[in-house]
């Protein structure tokens, strides 16, 4: 069941998180490098919990008190009305457990498409990126770039309102043209971007990514990922600050404090001001001179996989319950062999007194044609062959039989059943089509509305030409992404 499911990864994708973050909490004399690791491999057992669950046996661990049976509760005479009961259960349940799916599943398609459009404009914006003109800027690029297995690319972006670098191999480096206007501060950008690629920061966001979306519904997952971007970011200042001067670096975290990130899915230099005085405090202290051990990724990475496997198939059950005496029942006659024809229809809800009935119809028939064949029409009773009792239960019988046939009546229900199952199957997945669709319309509506704000305010007076166009060129992605949408909605919805 879905919701059982998604319940069984929510405490445990929880639990986790908090341990992560508690561990790093008590880890703050430490290198912010290794805090970093610490919460990137939480992550990692995050992701992993999520793809192993479903594929490992189940460890039980019986830690619950045991339940008393169906049998102990109802009585033997009370089993029809009780299995009505739990169809009618199981029908309500299968109901809630299709809306949970629609819900999670247009929670995780909305990040997931807001993932992509956010690297569909990077791409963008480094295709429309320049070389840098000034050759101070190249100069400290090849000079630092020099020990790096990896390509990487530094390039002029008008939409890059602070720097920021992303990508593998080969990773780009996007500044813009007023970060490239102050080429004494060369040294510090590309050693603290540099830093990020070095460190494969970028996968670490994508990891990051990846867990807030299949994990959208647990708040602990969202402060992990957020966490760990903030010591991310330490982590890059301490590995800078082996290669710059800690006043100079000073320098040009104050250039870029407090201003607006550059991207979402890239790593990048600005930062809230909320965090200005510690950055500024380890930078101009030394604190963030301190090295991780080479082995602690790979040890933490290991640690965190070796729980995420046991904890992926654990799975706290009720114990078992004690056994009880039966008491012996009473003998009963041997049940018939079923028709062929009739044993599809053994699911079927109708009440067990549908097959009494038939065989009482067919005592009544055999009884009808001994009359005819002695001359009569109706039975007689006599001394020894039934009493007037059996002759009202035949009168009673009598019209279920000779109206139709008892084995057409139940082949023609269960053609009904699945006739109507299969039509609610259908209409299910026509309306979790529509509510996929109808999430993306709700996001590409939020797209257009910060594209609208973004051309007011590059439309007030007193903004400068590159402002404008900046903010013009990215109101103008954000109607693209909208589009986008709204087409991948309307080919989901047929619409």
């Amino acid at each position: 069941m879905i919701l059982g499911l998604l319940i069984d990864l929510g405490c445990k994708s929880a639990l986790v998180a908090g341990v992560a973050l508690l561990l790093s909490a008590a880890m703050r004399s430490r290198p912010a490098a290794e805090r970093a690791a610490l919460l990137q491999a939480a992550l990692v057992a995050s992701l992993a919990l999520f793809l192993l669950a479903p594929l490992l046996p189940p460890l039980d661990l019986a830690v619950l008190p045991a339940a008393e049976s169906v049998a102990d509760v109802v009585g033997t005479s009370d089993m029809p009305v009780a299995a009505a009961q739990v169809s009618h259960v199981t029908a309500a349940a299968l109901d809630e457990a299709d809306l949970v799916a629609m819900l999670y599943g247009a929670g995780v398609v909305l990040l997931f498409a807001r993932f992509l459009a956010g690297l569909w404009t990077l791409l963008r914006w480094t295709r429309a990126a320049r070389p840098a003109i000034d050759p101070r800027w190249q100069r400290v690029m090849d000079q630092e770039a020099v020990s790096l297995p990896r390509a990487v690319r530094l390039l002029v972006s008008p939409y890059a309102a602070t720097p920021l670098s992303w990508g593998i191999a080969p990773a780009w480096i996007l500044i813009g043209p007023a970060t490239h206007d102050r080429p004494e501060q060369a040294e510090a950008v590309i050693a603290h971007e540099l830093a990020h690629i070095r460190r494969f920061d970028w996968i670490g966001l994508v990891i990051a990514r990846l867990a807030t979306a299949v994990f959208w519904f647990n708040p602990l997952v969202w402060l992990l990922a957020r966490q760990w971007m903030r010591e991310a970011e330490l982590a890059a200042d301490a590995d800078a600050l082996r290669r710059v001067d800690r006043y100079d670096y000073a320098e040009a975290l104050l250039a870029v404090a407090g201003g607006r990130m550059a991207h979402a899915e890239a790593n990048g230099m600005a930062f809230a001001r909320t965090a200005l005085a510690r950055r500024i405090g380890m930078v101009l202290d030394g604190g963030g001179r301190r090295r991780m051990g080479p082995l602690v990724p790979a040890l933490l990475l290991a640690a965190a996989l070796g729980t995420a496997v046991p904890l992926a198939a654990a799975r706290i059950v009720r114990a078992a319950a004690a056994p009880k005496t039966l008491l012996p029942l009473a003998p009963q006659a041997p049940t018939p062999p079923v028709p062929p024809s009739l044993a599809a229809a053994t699911h079927s809800p109708w009440p067990n007194a549908m097959r009494s009935a038939g065989g009482a119809a067919g005592r009544m028939l055999k009884r009808l044609g001994s009359g005819i064949k002695g001359g009569s029409a109706v039975p007689v009773a006599s001394p020894g062959a039934g009493g007037p009792d059996d002759q009202r239960t035949a009168a009673r019988d009598a019209p279920a039989t000779i109206d139709g046939s008892t084995q057409d009546a139940l082949a023609a229900e269960v053609k009904r059943e699945k006739e109507e199952g299969a039509a609610a199957a259908k209409q299910g997945r026509e309306e979790q089509r529509h509510g996929l669709g109808e999430g993306m319309r709700g996001t590409a509506v939020g797209f257009r509305a910060r594209a609208e704000e973004l051309e007011r305010v590059a439309n007030l007076p007193g903004q400068s030409s590159a402002v404008r166009e900046s903010n013009l060129a990215i109101a103008k992605g954000f109607r693209a992404s909208a589009d986008d949408l709204d087409n991948k909605a309307d080919k989901l919805t047929g619409g």
